[in-house]
């Protein structure tokens, strides 16, 4: 089956599933991550997340494609969950490579990952 080249090699299929989980269950955009010490500005950096009930969905793809973690959510007091929640997040040169890869499968957070992508571009410090 083809894949598509990153850190471990993933079936196309597979890219397809995760962004489809993105789209319906996970958020893209900036994150603050510190101060610049010098200018005393903030430092932001690429954010990725998937939300699931299902533990093994997040660890699949953990382990698909290669990099990221998966945490249990702590409910904040306003939400009365009867499931567990649990977070796949991706940070950093890490998010970028995981935007580029799902990119081609994504249908309604694509418009959002291409500006994030647009607006960073190459030479952005992309943090950890």
């Amino acid at each position: 089956m083809p894949a598509t080249e990153c850190l471990k090699q993933v079936r196309v299929e597979d890219l397809a599933y995760i962004a489809g989980l993105l789209d319906g269950d996970g958020s893209v955009g900036l994150h603050r991550c510190g101060w610049y010490k010098l200018t005393g500005e903030p430092k932001y950096t690429l954010r990725i997340r998937i939300a699931n009930s299902d533990v093994r969905v997040l660890e699949w793809i953990r382990d698909t494609v290669g990099f990221g973690w998966v945490k249990e959510k702590k409910p904040s007091p306003k939400t009365h969950w009867t499931k567990r929640q649990y977070e796949y997040t991706v940070t950093g040169r890490k998010a970028k490579r995981f935007a580029e890869m799902i990119l081609p499968y994504l249908r309604i957070k694509r418009n959002k990952v291409e500006t994030l992508l647009d607006e960073v571009g190459g030479d952005w410090p992309w943090g950890p």
